[in-house]
């Protein structure tokens, strides 16, 4: 079906994953390949549809995935070519997986499912361009490396847009440069998790064998380069593992002026919102369930500047 998932593997099946279609193509060579998709309705005539980037170096012609811990290719935006040798990445391997080889080992791949590199706001851990996120691909994912959103680049998140981030080495998301949120307010936008199966679903797939708790990932963190911000009807969830950094908190602000409207900052292992030398303006927003281990830990904490909260009540979640 249009914008499905296909499996195609050889003589036997060698995945717990049913395959679409069995058949003998021969063997795939460890060190790269030359694979195209092509359409051969009669004749000898064919139409190349797609094909895979082919990158010289390192020992392989493969540009990602590695052929010793069978951690898988994959595309990294469907919508661009398999030409550009930027669109490959390696399977995200303990984050997002699916299936098993025959032997019961877990696969480092994500056979008839989206791929793993796919859940990523940008390939690299620095957002170099302009950005808006889209319903149909969220939720999306923050790895290990965090999120940098550079400087002059501006990143737009959508009302009901889900980004987790990942609890190994506690992920930061530094803002740079520009973010705006639209949320509504039936649909907010949501930072959260990785393990927080009621927004977005179960993205690890784990049944609910693990759950989100106070501290997850460390801050939503907006530096001098990030004045003219808006938050609008956002939710930040389970983040706030900021002990390190100052200001402490899920979300933090330094030297910098944003604007936060209808925010919910809950379950933060410091403060909700803390501010240093800032002008943000907070209206409109619920703190709940900041940790109690951290003294210092409040719904808004400010240091300097001269921040305005006119209006923080609670907001009507309909």
């Amino acid at each position: 079906a249009a914008s499905g998932y296909y499996l195609i593997e050889k003589t036997e099946p060698v995945t717990s994953v049913a395959a679409d279609l069995i058949v003998n193509f021969g063997s795939i060579n460890d060190n790269g390949e030359s694979l195209s998709l092509a359409r051969k309705p009669t004749g000898d005539a064919t139409t190349t549809l797609d094909t895979v980037a082919i990158c010289i170096g390192g020992g392989t012609q493969w540009c990602a995935g590695d052929a010793a811990s069978r951690i898988s290719l994959e595309r990294y935006d469907p919508l661009s070519s398999g030409a550009d040798t930027s669109n490959w990445s390696g399977n995200l391997g303990e984050f997002i997986l699916n299936g098993s080889d025959r032997d019961g080992t877990a696969l480092f791949g994500t056979p008839r499912q989206r791929n793993s590199a796919n859940y990523l706001i940008s390939l690299s851990s620095t957002l170099s361009g302009d950005k808006t996120l889209s319903a149909s691909s969220s939720p999306y994912l923050v790895g290990r490396s965090g999120l940098t959103v550079g400087s002059g680049v501006t990143l737009t998140i959508p009302a009901g847009i889900v980004v987790k981030t990942v609890s190994p080495n506690t992920p930061t998301i530094t803002i740079n440069g520009i973010l705006n949120t639209l949320g509504s307010t039936s649909s907010p936008a949501i930072f959260t998790s990785f393990y927080d199966d009621a927004s977005g679903g179960d993205t690890n797939g784990d049944g609910g064998a693990t759950s989100p708790a106070a501290g997850n990932w460390r801050q939503l963190r907006f530096m001098s380069g990030s004045t003219g911000s808006s938050l609008s009807y956002t939710d930040v969830f389970y983040g706030g593992n900021a002990h390190s950094l100052a200001p402490q908190g899920a979300v933090g602000v330094e030297s910098a002026t944003v604007s936060f409207s209808h925010m919910r900052v809950a379950t933060s292992s410091t403060s909700g919102i803390a501010l240093s030398s800032s002008d943000s303006t907070i209206a409109h927003s619920i703190f709940s369930g900041n940790s109690a281990s951290s003294a210092s830990a409040a719904g808004v904490a400010a240091s300097g500047g001269t921040p305005m909260t006119p209006f923080i009540a609670r907001r009507v979640i309909e």
